[in-house]
């Protein structure tokens, strides 16, 4: 992983994210990005036109100076060879996600970390802007609450869906571990109605994995549940898990819906990380 990105609102869970940041790139021997998207703002047509530069050049240095010391947070951290982790700042105003989008492009980053939601106003816009950016960038997006605890990371839960895509994904998540030596689970909660086809699809699954599998690290683990979001927690829970990683697929209307509200609910109520991957991303 050469380069990542830490999209940046300055809210508690995107200042929480920097640490995290930091220590993967660490680990990982990469350099960091930081960037923060301020939004136009809305002014009356009545006021001079010199007034307007100055109320937006007021924002670019005050988000530059914060960008600054954010960059000083992550320079301090050390790779193992003793130089520091190389930080790079950017700024820019417009709509978030599509600012996002384009600097994650042009700089061809391979993670964009961003904070997740907390209860807090300002958190809010973060966190639609996390699940709006998993739409428009080619990469994973890492979803920090701003709870969480950057201690590495040391075993990864994948929940399955039992998609066409899993396998790649699984093979994403299995490259991110690798960084930090984890074990992956991947994890799939069965609906009592559907069992039979789902022990024969994860069957199927399990031995195209262990196939290729070189890292030696992966396991898997099948619940059966109607309350599939629920098991998942308890899951997290009672496995000492410290990340968990979710696909969002886009194959028809009830996916999208079922998807994007799993997602949506881990924001509000999981306390690890979370690892989104997009299933366009792996089509074609």
């Amino acid at each position: 992983m050469d380069k990542l990105l830490l999209a940046s609102d300055f809210s508690d869970s995107s200042n929480n994210a920097l640490y995290f940041a930091k220590g993967i790139a660490r680990k990982a021997v990469s350099e960091v990005i930081i960037f923060n998207s301020a939004p136009l703002p809305v002014m009356e047509p009545t006021i001079p036109t010199f007034m307007v530069e100055e109320i937006l050049e007021d924002q670019e240095d005050s988000a530059k100076g914060k960008l600054r010391q954010a960059c000083d947070i992550v320079s301090s951290e050390k790779y193992l060879d003793g130089s520091r982790v190389g930080c790079d700042y950017k700024f820019s105003s417009g709509i978030a996600v599509n600012e996002i989008a384009e600097v994650a492009h042009r700089e061809n980053v391979e993670l964009v970390v961003m904070g997740a939601y907390d209860n807090s106003i300002t958190s809010k816009w973060i966190g639609s802007t996390t699940i709006s950016t998993l739409d428009h960038v080619r990469c994973p997006v890492l979803a920090v609450p701003a709870d969480a605890s950057f201690q590495g990371f040391s075993h990864i839960v994948y929940a399955c869906g039992l998609r066409d895509f899993d396998h790649l994904a699984i093979d994403e998540v299995v490259n991110f571990a690798k960084i930090f030596n984890a074990k992956v689970t991947v994890l799939h909660v069965a609906d009592p109605i559907s069992l039979r086809l789902d022990v024969v699809l994860f069957d199927r699954l399990r031995k195209k994995i262990k196939a290729t599998d070189e890292f030696g690290k992966v396991k898997f683990e099948m619940l059966v549940s109607e309350q599939r979001y629920d098991a998942i927690e308890n899951f997290l829970s009672d496995e000492d898990v410290d990340m968990i990683a979710l696909m969002k697929h886009s194959t028809s209307f009830f996916r999208r819906l079922f998807y994007k509200s799993m997602i949506d609910k881990s924001l509000y109520r999981v306390e690890v990380p979370m690892f989104l991957l997009n299933e366009k991303n792996y089509k074609g």
